[in-house]
């Protein structure tokens, strides 16, 4: 999801990086593996922060929350929110995913703007996933074998769908994820098919 939530970030802090200071905070590993583990002690997490900032050429501060994760616990335990504070340090916005355009945008606006009619938080979670999914394999492979393993093992079928996504780059991360839907949608709409023609036959 943070992979994924790049392009959307960027573009937005070109337009409103004048008036609103971006920060990314790195809370832990989503996918641990060999080559980047969970972190034990801050000063791994701290290098491991830096390669993701160097990786996604993230252009604005990045934070480093504690080793126990105290910071992410405090505000908001979900995985990969986006949290919009306001000068008195008061959330007035907040995105379930990172990578909603669309959430990201609105909560950038409510805070520009200091309307309270514009606070609230945004849920979506179609988009937002079917973007993570475009990212998962390449994520997935940059973290190492043992990364790789555990999400096949605990999420069979979405491993599945990510490495057929992977199969579309350069495409965007959403366009990847809806090419391997629509492969895997004709694949099932093919296999009924044969077997409704062989049911007939038997019949």
């Amino acid at each position: 999801m943070t992979a994924s939530a790049g392009p959307a970030l960027k573009a937005l802090h070109r337009e409103f990086g004048d008036r609103v200071a971006f920060l990314s905070v790195y809370v832990r590993e989503a996918h641990p593996g060999e080559r980047y583990p969970q972190p034990e002690t801050f000063e791994q997490k701290l290098r491991q922060a830096r390669v993701y900032q160097e990786r996604d050429r993230i252009s604005w501060d990045v934070a480093v929350d504690d080793i126990d994760g105290s910071f992410h616990r405090a505000v908001d335990p979900k995985p990969n929110a986006a949290l919009f504070v306001n000068g008195d340090g008061r959330i007035v916005f907040r995105t379930l995913w990172s990578n909603d355009d669309a959430g990201l945008r609105q909560g950038l606006e409510a805070l520009v703007s200091g309307d309270p009619a514009g606070r609230g938080q945004r849920e979506a979670k179609l988009l937002p996933m079917m973007r993570g999914m475009g990212t998962i394999d390449e994520v997935l492979g940059s973290a190492g074998d043992i990364a790789r393993r555990d999400f096949r093992l605990a999420l069979p079928p979405v491993y599945g769908m990510a490495k057929i996504a992977g199969l579309f780059r350069p495409l965007p991360p959403l366009g990847r994820a809806i090419a391997a839907t629509t492969v895997v949608a004709a694949a099932i709409g093919a296999a009924g098919t044969l077997g409704w023609r062989a049911v007939r036959r038997a019949a």
